[in-house]
């Protein structure tokens, strides 16, 4: 849980963030354009999406076992230690977006 909200509520409020902001710049051409490149550049993790080929990504992948993950905090770690788990992976996403953003 996460200030007494369980972890999935603050996932799926974070996914309808992230919805808004595509969809906002979506709206506008060039926008649309640099959201589309940084999606190919940072995202895409094959050259060409098949997907009669390629089913399951391997981001969904990578999401599904993050959701496992959190399933396991949420059922077996203390409030605080619950927090102290969320904190640490924003901080190292942080890092690692700061890391990108350098390079």
């Amino acid at each position: 849980m996460y200030n007494e909200v369980p972890i999935y509520v603050l996932c799926e409020h974070s996914l309808q963030l992230g919805i808004a902001e595509v969809y906002t710049m979506t709206q506008d051409e060039a926008l649309k354009d640099k959201l589309c490149r940084h999606l190919v550049q940072d995202h895409l993790l094959t050259p060409v999406t098949k997907p009669e080929s390629e089913p399951l990504s391997r981001r969904v992948i990578q999401l599904e076992n993050a959701m496992h993950f959190l399933t396991l905090v949420e059922t077996r770690a203390t409030h605080e230690e619950q927090r102290g788990i969320v904190i640490d992976l924003m901080r190292k996403a942080s890092e690692v977006d700061k890391q990108r953003a350098s390079s």
